[in-house]
């Protein structure tokens, strides 16, 4: 019976909703209405049989914000869509300024948008960073003081590291990436 009923249905409203936008600011609903109507995915008015909601989630998968997409149709004539957003772990500052999530997927700077992640600077490569600073960035995160603590991680030219933390005026020189638990824990 949902089945025939679908068929006729004409699709009066989509709902969207962006599931931790309490925690993280990158898209508004707004911007996915914005999104689906510059792709030409223009859902009101069609039957809810022409609306094909794998195509509607793809498309919102392409923004590299978007981590996870959940997209259905209702009985009574709407399109509902929940957009879970990436979470950013490192702010990386070079020459290219963007975020990184846990999976390592990379996300444009978004101005005017402020994150309690550390800022990584200085001379590092994408390879440094994926083999030596992610395990350490996990570390961090896992250890609720140094959480808290670490604002800024300076790459040095001989890859060296210096932490900035967030409260006090001083540098923490860690050296080397390696047998950072008991560096920190002295």
């Amino acid at each position: 019976s949902f089945s025939d009923k679908l068929s006729s249905e004409v699709c009066h409203g989509v709902q969207v909703t962006v599931e931790d936008s309490s925690q993280i600011g990158f898209i508004t609903s707004k911007e996915v209405y914005r999104l689906l109507e510059n792709r030409n995915l223009n859902l009101i008015g069609q039957t809810m049989k022409q609306i094909d909601i794998s195509k509607v989630e793809r498309e919102i998968m392409k923004n590299q914000y978007i981590s996870k997409v959940d997209c259905y149709k209702t009985l009574d004539g709407n399109v509902k869509i929940s957009v879970w957003q990436r979470k950013p772990i490192l702010h990386v500052m070079t020459t290219e300024n963007y975020y990184l999530d846990n999976d390592f997927h990379k996300m444009p700077f978004v101005p005017g948008y402020s994150t309690y992640v550390p800022v990584v600077s200085g001379t590092v490569s994408q390879a440094y960073i994926h083999n030596q600073l992610f395990p350490f960035i996990r570390f961090l995160q896992k250890d609720e003081f140094w959480n808290a603590q670490v604002d800024q991680i300076y790459v040095q030219n001989d890859s060296t590291v210096e932490l900035v933390p967030r409260v006090g005026d001083y540098i923490i020189n860690l050296g080397a990436i390696d047998r950072y638990e008991q560096k920190l824990g002295k």
